[in-house]
């Protein structure tokens, strides 16, 4: 399993659009071009905002290629540091998940 460390990319993670960059740039190959299982390490920043969030697992529901399941079942999630956070993921992908329902360009 390969574990990408978010504190290696910011140390500050805040706006949407850096959540679609860090999607864009450290996941999105992983998850899609590959069949690896990915580790999100969230540790060692000052704090993660939530609008970074949904940029983050926005970016891979709206990608359509991707769908929830997918995402369950080929990333986990390591926040020692902000366990609250794993509740805040969950209620992202299931929103984005139903909004995107059928509307896959990847099938």
């Amino acid at each position: 399993m390969k574990t990408v460390k978010l504190s290696d990319c910011s140390k500050f993670p805040k706006a949407k659009e850096d959540g679609e960059l860090f999607a864009r740039t450290k996941l999105f190959h992983e998850l899609y071009k590959t069949e690896h299982t990915l580790r999100i390490d969230f540790d060692g920043t000052y704090g993660i905002a939530h609008s970074f969030l949904e940029g983050l697992f926005g970016f891979l529901i709206d990608s359509g290629c991707l769908t929830m399941k997918e995402i369950f079942n080929r990333l986990t999630i390591k926040a020692d540091e902000y366990p609250y956070i794993i509740e805040g993921i969950f209620c992202i992908l299931v929103e984005y998940d139903e909004r995107n329902f059928d509307n896959s360009p990847c099938s």
